[in-house]
């Protein structure tokens, strides 16, 4: 049987930017037996299946620092301290996209990777009409529109990388 603790031994702050924490945890992995695991405090945050009347999905394109170089994705972002999802989710793809959910509704809600506390939560929006973007400072984004085949091209031909919009699209296909 897996051994389940309820709780770490000791927790030490290693790094604080932002909006992000990072820590170095003790953990019991057996009764008598710890490890060191590195854990990353961060929002929960959302992610975005935005669909027009044509059958069109808007996704973006934007440069990914870490990966140092341009990611063609959904639009989504962090949920602010005590913000809503339906919110959130309403706000990043307005300040993405310039594009307004004329309805909205939650598809699931996961955790994208274990060594995180960041909780995902995927949504579709039915949108129509497109305003001027609202970027925050770091952003440079542009707006794209692919149908749903050319979305899973763009998955195989490996220009689509990013694990959440190609989860998302995975959900979003699912339920269509």
């Amino acid at each position: 049987m897996v051994y389940h603790p309820k709780t770490f031994n000791n927790q030490s702050l290693i790094y604080e930017k932002y909006w992000m924490k990072l820590y170095l945890e003790e953990h019991n992995i057996t009764e008598d037996k710890t490890f060191d695991f590195i854990v990353v405090d961060a929002p929960n945050w959302v992610i975005i299946v935005p669909e027009l009347p044509s059958g069109e999905l808007i996704l973006i394109e934007q440069y990914r620092p870490a990966w140092r170089q341009l990611s063609v994705e959904f639009p989504g972002g962090r949920i602010e301290k005590g913000e809503q999802i339906l919110t959130a989710a309403r706000r990043e793809l307005r300040e993405e996209s310039g594009y307004t959910a004329n309805k909205i509704r939650k598809l699931v809600t996961s955790r994208p990777v274990s060594w995180t506390t960041q909780e995902m939560t995927v949504l579709v929006a039915e949108v129509s009409d497109q305003f001027e973007q609202e970027l925050d400072d770091e952003e440079n984004i542009e707006v794209l529109k692919f149908t749903p085949e050319e979305v899973t091209e763009l998955i195989k031909s490996g220009r689509m990388q990013q694990t959440a919009s190609i989860f998302a699209f995975t959900i979003w296909n699912s339920k269509n």
